[in-house]
């Protein structure tokens, strides 16, 4: 049975890997690998088998090392496509307006680096830009956020991240949050381009009123003063 299983994720990350759904792939080709790992370790094969099990297990890890490998090159910056200046106190700059143009059906995996992701505004800013992805990005099954981790001990960060994952999970998509310490504000689109943003998607100020224009459509909202730039994929350019 768990030889069948490991069988199972292996066709799928073949299936990812050709596709180019690369965060997938990895996580595929993973859980194979230590399926077939542990196959091997909890039964008695004969030296040929096991030695043939093992060379194929390489064989896998060679595959994941080409993909990370893929991934690292999608998240290097190449060329400038464009540069927006936000000045403090403007109004028009919605994430459709800014990202939209890069959201599309050719996305289908997307990686978010966002250092701070703690206070309530900031996550409902990442649901606000789900909103777009989803919405822009049909072919898009899995997202990725790396953030650090609330140190507090009352906060509610990984419990309103995980009803965020449920709320992405019912549109079929898989939202994957990895706790680490990073100071880099960047997503990354498969499709090749990169959006950094030097407040990362926190770029909107807190409104006066809560019955005034900017607490619904953030065309009204101010922004706080920061520069966003996209980027082509240095493997696209």
């Amino acid at each position: 049975m768990c030889m069948k299983m490991g069988i199972a994720f292996l066709h799928v990350a073949f299936e990812y890997d050709a596709q180019k759904r690369n965060m997938e792939a990895v996580v595929c080709y993973t859980k194979a690998i230590d399926i077939f790992l542990e196959e091997i370790d909890g039964k008695c094969y004969n030296k040929d088998k096991k030695e043939k099990l093992l060379q194929q297990i390489e064989q896998y890890k060679h595959l994941v090392k080409k993909v990370e490998t893929r991934m690292k090159t999608l998240r290097s910056c190449g060329n400038s496509v464009k540069e927006v200046h936000i000045k403090d106190d403007a109004t028009g700059y919605t994430y459709d307006k800014l990202f939209g143009k890069y959201l599309n059906e050719d996305v289908k995996e997307i990686l978010i680096e966002e250092s701070y992701l703690r206070e309530k505004h900031q996550l409902k800013n990442l649901v606000r830009f789900f909103e777009l992805s989803i919405k822009s990005c049909p072919e898009c099954r899995y997202i990725r956020v790396v953030t650090t981790k609330d140190p507090n001990p009352n906060s509610e960060q990984v419990a309103i991240l995980n009803e965020i994952r449920t709320s992405l999970a019912r549109r079929n998509v898989h939202l994957n949050i990895v706790f680490n310490n990073i100071h880099d504000r960047r997503i990354v689109l498969s499709n090749g381009y990169i959006i950094i943003s030097g407040r990362g998607l926190d770029i909107y100020k807190k409104n006066d009123s809560n019955f005034g224009l900017g607490v619904c459509d953030y065309y009204y909202r101010q922004c706080k003063q920061t520069d966003i730039t996209i980027m082509r994929s240095s493997g696209f350019t």
